[in-house]
């Protein structure tokens, strides 16, 4: 397997377009033994990762179902590419470092809600994940007032499996007094439909402003795509 410094430039800290962008990625994938994606639009069949003409987009995180679990897994299982299927799939911690920590980019997060039977989406912008020295800690700003909720409460925060937090709600996230948002509790699925309230705790959920306050939104979708300018 490739060492980094074969495949990316000492310069990396001065990436600011398009092409050179696109030259780290397919570096990554040589280091990761993926398929490089070039222009006109191309798909890889084994990541499901996607490259348009216009913006550089990566998926983060695409869960379609339940298929993907990461329910009591450690930060060190996270820190690696899970795929189950192109409807499945974690980048890994590792990889969304190194393509974010060079240079911020901007975090779009779809997901349908059970709540209110509606699609959402939240921008976050100065997107960026810390290397594994710094515990992957996240920074992310918003910009609408769900979108500042949820950036206030996790930015600057290491990613954890060990809090209190982590153990209650069976999942690792970047917790700050638990949490606003966390894109890796259980998908709903059947059992949460046929199930009282009482056996929610551990399902996807983000929290976001209603009418009548703010409100838990239980997730039964998400895609969580990056973007570099």
């Amino acid at each position: 397997m490739k060492s980094l410094k074969d495949g990316v430039n000492a310069s990396i800290s001065a990436m600011t377009t398009k092409n050179v962008v696109i030259s780290h990625y397919n570096s990554l994938c040589s280091l990761y033994k993926l398929h490089p994606l070039r222009f006109p639009q191309q798909t890889s069949q084994r990541t499901g990762w996607h490259l348009k003409e216009n913006h550089n987009v990566l998926t983060v995180l695409k869960r379609m179902g339940a298929d993907l679990d990461f329910i009591n897994q450690t930060t060190e299982y996270m820190r690696f590419e899970r795929i189950v299927n192109l409807n499945n799939y974690w980048i890994g911690l590792d990889k969304l470092s190194k393509l974010t920590k060079p240079m911020k980019a901007k975090l779009k997060c779809s997901f349908h809600s059970v709540t209110d039977n509606a699609n959402h989406t939240l921008w976050f912008k100065d997107f960026q994940v810390r290397d594994r020295k710094e515990n992957y800690t996240i920074f992310l700003k918003g910009t609408t007032a769900d979108e500042i909720l949820i950036s206030n409460h996790h930015n600057g925060k290491p990613f954890s499996d060990k809090s209190l937090c982590a153990v209650v709600f069976q999942s690792p996230n970047w917790y700050n007094n638990c949490y606003r948002f966390n894109w890796f509790e259980k998908m709903v699925d059947d059992e949460f439909k046929n199930c009282d309230t009482h056996c929610h705790i551990g399902y996807s959920k983000v929290l976001l402003h209603s009418p009548d306050g703010r409100k838990w939104h239980f997730i039964e979708k998400i895609h969580v795509q990056i973007y570099f300018e």
